[in-house]
């Protein structure tokens, strides 16, 4: 059975629900880069195992209780697209704990707030996904403040931790 298939049977979130998940999605994920300076006696790879564990406990919990009997058929269904984008996301995962072990909170931080507009220009090239005049307006200015930001104090530094965020 392909997950899409699984996927639109099921209701769809309301604009209002959509918000307010990105919403939660970006506060939790801001806390991230200050939790993990925080600890001081793991590695970057001990926290990337522990993360990992995390996830993958509280997914396969969701899973099970969201799909019950259809569990099984469900992760089968994912596919090598599915497989693809775990294996991705997974490494994203990684990269984000060396980004913020190995470079400025507020840069990795910044980096990281380029992907909503790396990601519509990718959909653009790759499925020619058409984008708003409003859309095009806001990664503009957003681009520019960002660059602001990242370039204030003219000392761009590509090390380590820069490349690990721009993964």
């Amino acid at each position: 059975m392909n997950l899409l298939k699984i996927l639109s049977a099921e209701q769809k979130l309301s604009r209002t629900q959509a918000i307010i998940l990105v919403a939660s999605g970006s506060v939790t994920v801001s806390f991230t880069g200050i939790i993990i300076r925080l600890i001081e006696t793991a590695t970057p790879f001990q926290i990337s195992l522990y993360r990992a564990i995390g996830y993958l406990i509280s997914l396969l919990l969701f899973l099970i209780w969201k799909y019950e009997n259809k569990f099984f058929n469900t992760i089968k269904g994912i596919g090598s697209y599915g497989f693809l984008g775990s294996f991705l996301l997974g490494a994203a995962a990684i990269t984000f704990v060396q980004a913020l072990v190995n470079s400025p909170i507020a840069e990795t931080t910044f980096i990281l707030a380029t992907m909503p507009i790396i990601t519509a220009i990718m959909a653009r090239i790759f499925l020619n996904e058409t984008l708003s005049k409003q859309a095009i307006i806001a990664f503009f200015i957003s681009f520019i403040v960002i660059s602001l930001i990242l370039f204030n104090d003219m000392r761009f530094d590509p090390s380590f931790g820069n490349l690990m965020a721009v993964i």
